[in-house]
């Protein structure tokens, strides 16, 4: 997780596990302490994020079993 500036502006690039992909955002500032406030308020935001759970091909079976 970084920041950069492109055209002026802070991004933030991070790595997205859930989608397995690296994500850029817009801080949509052109100051370094508001662009690192956002970086602060984004990590925070995404660790209270749930994390979704896996459910196995055989935990599904045992469901739809019981549900039927």
């Amino acid at each position: 997780m970084f920041l950069f500036k492109r055209r002026g502006i802070y991004y933030l690039e991070y790595f997205d596990e859930l989608e397995n992909r690296k994500k850029r955002i817009s801080t949509k500032s052109r100051l370094r302490p508001d662009a690192l406030k956002f970086l602060t308020d984004f990590k925070k935001k995404l660790s209270d994020t749930s994390k979704v759970k896996f459910i196995s091909l055989k935990e599904i079976e045992a469901e739809y079993c019981w549900y039927i």
